[in-house]
Formats: C-alpha cells, sequence, structure tokens
C-alpha cells in the first residue's frame, strides 16, 4: 500500500511539473507572439510616419516650386508707371517732356532671379540715324556657325 502510495505521489507530482512546464511553455509562446505583434505595430505606425513625412515633404517642395513658378511669371509682368511718366508711345521727346520720355521702362524687376532681371527699354533714347547705323552694323556682321539648335541666327559684332 505504501509503494502504492508513493507511485501515486511520485504520479502527481510528475504531472504537476509537466502541467508546469507547459503552462510556462504556453505563458512564453503568447509573450512571444504578444512582443511579435506589438514589433509589428510598431514598425508599421513607423513606416505610416515615414511615409506621411515623405508625402508631406513631396507636397512643400511642390508648392515651393509652383510659388518660384508663380514669382516668375509675375517677374515678366510689365512693371511702368502712367503713360505721362513714361513718355507717350511715339512721342518725339522735345521740349520740356525730353527728361519724362527717355525714362526706362522696366521689363523684370531688377532683384528677381531671372537672368534677364532689370531688362528695360527706354524710348526716343538715341536719334534714328544712330539706330540705322547700329542696324547696318548688326547686319554686316558675321553670323557664327551654329553650335546648338537655335530658333534663330547668332551674330557677333
Amino acid at each position: 500500500a505504501r509503494d502504492e502510495e508513493r507511485d501515486v505521489a511520485q504520479d502527481k507530482a510528475r504531472d504537476e511539473e509537466r502541467d508546469v512546464a507547459q503552462d510556462k511553455a504556453r505563458d512564453e509562446e503568447r509573450d512571444v507572439a504578444q512582443d511579435k505583434a506589438r514589433d509589428e505595430e510598431r514598425d508599421a505606425a513607423r513606416d505610416k510616419a515615414r511615409e506621411t513625412a515623405r508625402d508631406k515633404a513631396r507636397n512643400l517642395e511642390r508648392e515651393r516650386k509652383r510659388d518660384q513658378e508663380r514669382e516668375r511669371d509675375q517677374e515678366w509682368v510689365l512693371v511702368q508707371g502712367p503713360a505721362e511718366e513714361i513718355g507717350a508711345e511715339g512721342s518725339t521727346a522735345e521740349s520740356e517732356g525730353d527728361e519724362m520720355a527717355r525714362q526706362p521702362v522696366l521689363l523684370i524687376i531688377g532683384n528677381s532671379a531671372h537672368p534677364g532681371a532689370g531688362a528695360c527699354y527706354v524710348d526716343d533714347a538715341a536719334p534714328a540715324a544712330a539706330l540705322e547705323a547700329i542696324d547696318l552694323v548688326f547686319a554686316r556682321a558675321p553670323v557664327a556657325p551654329p553650335e546648338k539648335a537655335s530658333a534663330s541666327r547668332r551674330s557677333y559684332v
């Protein structure tokens, strides 16, 4: 009877050890699965945050480029005052209106980033004979051989 009680006690102890070991293994598996799920959620959140940051950066870059294009477009707007300040079109720039007629008409704002910044024209700034002489020199200037495709012929004086 004692041997039988001892065998039962040993079997019971082994069963309890086995149950404890199984419970511990299940707990570890559950913990590993929870850790993995947490890591995946964190990685997904990090990836989404990176994607959102990239999207914001792309949108900011697009907005910056649009703003630059708008500024460039605005730089081409003819900047001039009233005709009486600049000189009416076709004026001969005679008498006391000479100063007003020779005011430059700004074509591209001077402080812009455009390579033609500050470009302007001045009506009646030179006599017709001088302009004709310049035209004659330009007409006689040799035409440069084309170095690249161009919509115009290039001449050098």
